[in-house]
């Protein structure tokens, strides 16, 4: 029996949008943009997952910082 998880490290357009909650023409005008990142596989372009996960963290996140911690403690800027 295999797994369920999604281990695909490319995602077509349309799997990106639904992923990420928006319509296929906002992943592709992300896409001309230079937003989001393709890669060209067989004259197909897809989208790594990892380019879809950096932009839907939190951006303290994205750098590696705990946010919340920050936070408790002040700041600290």
């Amino acid at each position: 029996m295999r797994a369920t998880t999604d281990r695909r490290p490319l995602l077509s357009k349309a799997a990106a949008a639904r992923k990420l909650g928006v319509s296929t023409d906002a992943v592709l005008e992300a896409v001309r943009a230079g937003r989001l990142p393709v890669v060209v596989l067989s004259r197909r372009e897809l989208i790594p997952a990892s380019a879809l996960d950096a932009i839907t963290q939190p951006a303290g996140r994205a750098a590696g910082h705990d946010t919340a911690a920050e936070e408790e403690d002040g700041g600290g800027v």
